[in-house]
């Protein structure tokens, strides 16, 4: 050991002992900050991919919440679905409200009048809306089908007659 120390750890040693301590604690320190971001870092970046995520939503819902201004509230609704109620019903011809529903006749099965009607149509389904809404109130829906096909439904409708239906009134009962 008679090779002598190199000049650093010299002035290392030479140092009074508050000093190297601070030193110390400055390194240790340093250690420590080091290894605590690493650690912290994949929490900050979950952090920062939560928020653009957030602010991604935010920007996906903020048409929704104009078009959901935009759309009447439920008294509106129900007010409107009393004023069409309490509209007289226009009785169309059966044929008409077809038409007028945009369906494509594929079979009608017309039998007596006391017999039911059997229809079979090609329609989309905004139309089956319209045709369900506005079906002569002389016709009662006594079974429906719907198939699915590529763009449109095939409905069949089985219709019986309702004012035959109807028990006759005697007036002298």
């Amino acid at each position: 050991m008679d090779k002598p120390l190199p000049l650093w750890t010299r002035h290392w040693l030479n140092l009074p002992g508050w000093k190297l301590l601070v030193a110390q604690g400055v390194v240790l320190g340093c250690l420590a900050l080091l290894f605590g971001m690493l650690f912290l870092h994949g929490k900050w970046q979950l952090r920062e991919r939560t928020l653009a995520e957030r602010q991604r939503l935010i920007e996906q819902i903020e048409p929704l919440r104009q078009q959901l201004a935009q759309m009447p509230t439920l008294e509106e609704i129900n007010l409107r679905l009393q004023q069409n109620a309490s509209r007289p019903a226009v009785h169309d011809d059966l044929t008409q409200v077809l038409q007028r529903a945009g369906a494509a006749l594929q079979r009608w099965q017309q039998q007596e009048k006391p017999q039911p009607q059997t229809l079979s149509l090609n329609i989309h389904y905004g139309g089956l809306l319209r045709l369900l809404e506005a079906l002569p109130p002389a016709f009662r829906i006594d079974q429906i089908t719907l198939e699915a096909q590529a763009e449109d439904l095939m409905v069949h409708f089985v219709l019986h007659d309702a004012q035959a239906d109807a028990a006759p009134v005697n007036a002298n009962e």
